[in-house]
């Protein structure tokens, strides 16, 4: 969940991947093992092993270049520390997963001295992608709105902007996915309705801010905060480019009034995926970020 800066939340969490045009889409099937440290959860385990053997997949088929980013976690209670490190990855160029065929099917895990082993399988849709990157400049902000206040790590009712720089004109969405199941539209804001956001190349924004926007915007700005209910969480936040304008998702109203508007998050991969296959200048940056209380 999340929130807008009169009363509702945000959680997110690590990391930036571009995708652009897909070719044709091969079906696979892969089994991989991870070893975590112990101090990792068993659920994070599982999620870093099924992400990571979806990458070990795709730069198989494709030799991707493949980009990881570690969010390290340290407690300290009664002298000791306990530290947690997670792994996240995406496909950064040649290739992405589509979707996943059924369910993946775990190991038991195995304790094994300091560590802790699990195996996944999973089947899924693949392909490979291709088409230039465009060079944006995206910063996730906590707390200010100058490049310093970049921050991808999160506490409870910490403020968060997004500050945004494209070279080129075009249009730009922002959705914030919460534990692979609902999507939520941050951008355009809930008054707005066309879908996307019109940007000017050059131009720097700062989103999630009604002292940056311009004068006739500012009744549709909301302000967000990160809240947490538990001690640690993590979700994605999705940045969506095109120099070219894109159909809107087809999502709607939460029962709570102060959330934007939603969808599913097999509805709104199903729409992505869609966007990707008919624009190849189509740009998708993921934030990954921690939240704690």
């Amino acid at each position: 969940m999340f929130g807008v800066k009169r009363n509702f939340l945000v959680i997110l969490f690590t990391l930036c991947s571009t995708l652009l045009m897909a070719q044709e889409e091969i079906k696979v099937s892969t089994e991989y093992t991870y070893k975590a440290p112990l101090s990792v959860s068993i659920d994070d385990a599982r999620k870093i092993a099924l992400e990571e053997a979806k990458l070990h997949v795709i730069e198989e088929k494709f030799g991707s270049i493949v980009s990881r980013s570690t969010s390290t976690q340290v407690n300290n209670s009664r002298g000791k520390s306990n530290v947690k490190i997670k792994t996240y990855g995406s496909s950064e160029v040649r290739g992405e997963w589509i979707k996943t065929i059924g369910s993946p099917v775990f190991s038991e895990p195995v304790i094994d001295g300091e560590f802790i082993i699990i195996t996944v399988s999973v089947k899924g849709v693949i392909r490979e992608i291709t088409g230039a990157d465009t060079n944006l400049d995206i910063k996730v902000l906590r707390n200010g709105f100058d490049d310093k206040f970049e921050d991808l790590n999160f506490r409870n009712n910490d403020d968060i902007y997004l500050s945004f720089t494209s070279p080129i004109d075009g249009f730009v969405a922002v959705y914030l996915v919460i534990e692979d199941v609902e999507a939520y539209c941050l951008l355009p804001y809930p008054k707005q309705t066309n879908g996307k956001v019109k940007v000017n190349g050059g131009q720097k924004y700062t989103f999630f801010s009604t002292r940056h926007a311009p004068s006739e915007e500012k009744g549709y700005v909301e302000q967000y905060y990160m809240t947490c209910e538990k001690n640690i969480e993590n979700n994605q936040l999705y940045v969506l480019f095109s120099p070219n304008s894109f159909t809107k998702a087809i999502d709607s109203e939460t029962n709570e009034t102060i959330l934007p508007r939603s969808l599913s998050y097999d509805d709104f991969y199903e729409w992505l995926a869609k966007c990707r296959n008919k624009d190849k200048d189509f740009c998708v940056k993921i934030f990954n970020l921690t939240i704690t209380k």
